[in-house]
């Protein structure tokens, strides 16, 4: 039951929030050997924006000068 309510919840309801228990559980682990990996996933988004923005500013140079 959900907390407050007299309604029975439907059986997927249950097993989705198993599911989901489970899923945050598994996220949620000392997981230390992933820093490099998760070091490279945020260089590679800082260097595609930087990309993207120095793309725009190159074209706005371009036409000013």
């Amino acid at each position: 039951m959900y907390p407050g309510s007299r309604i029975k919840p439907p059986m997927g309801a249950m097993r989705m929030e198993a599911g989901m228990k489970r899923l945050l559980q598994f996220f949620s682990r000392d997981d230390q050997d992933n820093e490099p990996i998760e070091y490279g996933v945020i260089a590679a988004g800082l260097t595609l924006a930087l990309v993207v923005v120095l793309a725009q500013v190159g074209g706005a140079l371009t036409t000013t000068f």
